[in-house]
């Protein structure tokens, strides 16, 4: 699967691992998935490591029905200012993070850009201290 996801239980964060070429629907479905699952849980943060996928086949269209679809996992949990540091070392998965975070609400979901992954996990292990 494109698309991968580890909890980090010690530091209250899941790691979501883009690689190779992505589709919006493998995106949109590996998310559904995730979130209905047992692995999540209301209010965990993420680190998404784009830093390895091909994301030029992910469209507009596709980022926001995962904007949309993350936003009413959210309300339905109530989740509010839940934190998604975004790790990669590329311009074009980058961009794309950029456009989905124009299509997400402020107030359910705060993103960091970042091109080295320490400094990811460094901001999501202080957030979730505070």
């Amino acid at each position: 699967m494109p698309i991968s996801f580890t909890i980090i239980q010690q530091d209250g964060y899941f790691v979501s691992e883009f690689t190779g070429l992505l589709s919006d629907h493998e995106l949109v479905s590996a998310y559904k998935e995730f979130f209905t699952s047992k692995k999540w849980r209301p209010g965990m943060n993420e680190l998404t490591d784009i830093s390895k996928a091909d994301c030029s086949m992910i469209t507009p269209t596709g980022l926001n029905q995962l904007a949309l679809i993350t936003q009413e996992h959210y309300e339905r949990h109530q989740c509010i200012n839940v934190k998604c540091a975004v790790y990669s070392c590329a311009d074009v998965p980058f961009m794309l993070a950029r456009m989905y975070q124009k299509m997400s609400s402020e107030e359910r979901e705060c993103l960091y850009f970042t091109s080295i992954l320490m400094a990811a996990k460094i901001w999501l292990i202080k957030c979730n201290r505070n």
